[in-house]
């Protein structure tokens, strides 16, 4: 294989990026404009942008520009860009890449970007089907809800749970502390109550109706908080779809999810070939709840499916903003949401029991973070040998935490 295309071992051997490969290809002879040099460095620039920036796609020059900046720096030697050029069309023809417009994609990702919009499209079409619950039923069902779990809803959170009750795909976001998760129990306890189904696992036997409800989230310590939140199972999706993590991309999971509701929480973790799978497995008359908050990082993997979704305008949606869990002297989630509206408070720069303001200039800014980041790392590592002490040790390592 080196000697006929080392290029290849980029593709079959894990570490090995296109600057290694392209020095054993320029000692047998593939240096300069070499057909498969020049396909290696295309294909390596369109999947390390996806790969390490979260881009689905490059725009045709980008692709271009870039594989010319990774040839010259790999040898010096500067490559026209009609040869390149040439040289995408060739990976086009060949379906190793695919063009749409002026959007350059590796195949997996163009068929998962291609496969959510199909399967969000005939998941809405179920829609026109829906018999919607009559508002008196709902109000009634939603005032013994709120005895029961002594709750008083806000009308946006009702006007959240109703939405999702008569909606066959919903959309609900909002930040930290605006009630998602109060809604999600909300949103379950209702299904159930007007659908006149059992939330008790045990009535569900081997060999009849599934259970109703199906709650996942990508990473598991979000599938336990909607567990503790719901007292409902929830899972992963990868467990959820059957997967390990280890397949490969451009392979479909052939597996069709049971169950009435879908609840998806922190969909903004989602990444694109993980959302067409997962949308894949849903049976058309499934309702399904994306919920997430729209402002957070987008997934380590390609794309940022809650964002995109939301900008679509094609699915009904239910934004909260106003702050419901804030804990008791703490000021973090207040802050977060003035500084997401491009607002800072009058006292911002006041030290709280929470949180301390550094004055420092844009030189300085990496040098005081990393010092405040080690200062919490020994202050948590103190706090975890001292754990297992005495009560009021405990009680000082707390109050020293907080300083």
């Amino acid at each position: 294989m080196i000697n006929e295309n080392p290029f290849q071992l980029i593709h079959d051997v894990a570490g090995i990026g296109f600057g290694r490969a392209d020095e054993l290809g320029q000692k047998i002879g593939m240096g300069g404009n070499h057909p498969a040099r020049l396909s290696a460095a295309l294909m390596f620039t369109v999947d390390s942008e996806c790969m390490q920036n979260g881009h689905v796609y490059l725009e045709y020059d980008e692709t271009v520009m870039s594989t010319k900046r990774l040839l010259v720096t790999s040898d010096g030697t500067s490559i026209a860009e009609t040869e390149i050029s040439d040289a995408l069309q060739s990976l086009l023809q060949n379906n190793e890449l695919v063009q749409e417009e002026t959007r350059i994609y590796l195949p997996s990702l163009y068929h998962a970007e291609k496969g959510v919009a199909h399967h969000l499209l005939r998941l809405q079409k179920a829609q026109a089907k829906r018999t919607l619950f009559e508002k008196a039923d709902f109000l009634k069902a939603l005032g013994e809800l709120e005895e029961r779990i002594n709750v008083a809803y806000a009308p946006s959170q009702s006007e959240a749970i109703e939405t999702a009750l008569n909606s066959a795909t919903m959309i609900l976001t909002g930040g930290p502390g605006t009630g998602k998760t109060t809604v999600i129990k909300g949103i379950v306890e209702l299904f159930a109550e007007l659908n006149g189904l059992s939330l008790d696992p045990s009535a569900y036997k081997d060999g009849g109706p599934a259970f109703p409800v199906v709650l996942a989230a990508p990473t598991g310590r979000a599938a336990k908080r909607m567990s503790e939140s719901t007292n409902l199972p929830a899972m992963t999706i990868h467990r959820l779809l059957g997967m390990t993590g280890q397949e490969n991309k451009s392979d479909d999971v052939e597996r069709e999810l049971e169950g009435q509701l879908l609840i998806i929480d922190e969909s903004s973790m989602v990444d694109i070939w993980l959302a067409n799978q997962l949308l894949r497995s849903v049976p058309t008359n499934m309702q399904v709840i994306f919920v997430g908050d729209k402002d957070q990082l987008p997934s380590v993997g390609p794309g940022q499916f809650l964002k995109d979704i939301l900008a679509s305008a094609a699915l009904p949606t239910i934004s909260l903003t106003d702050i419901y869990r804030q804990a008791e002297g703490s000021s973090i989630i207040e802050l977060a949401h003035h500084v997401k509206e491009g607002v800072l408070p009058a006292d911002f720069k006041q030290n709280t029991a929470d949180r301390s303001f550094f004055h420092c200039n844009t030189q300085q800014l990496s040098e005081v973070v990393g010092k405040v980041v080690k200062n919490a790392a020994k202050k948590r590592l103190y706090c975890q040998r001292h754990s297992s002490a005495h009560s009021t040790l405990s009680w000082s390592c707390r109050h020293y935490k907080n300083e």
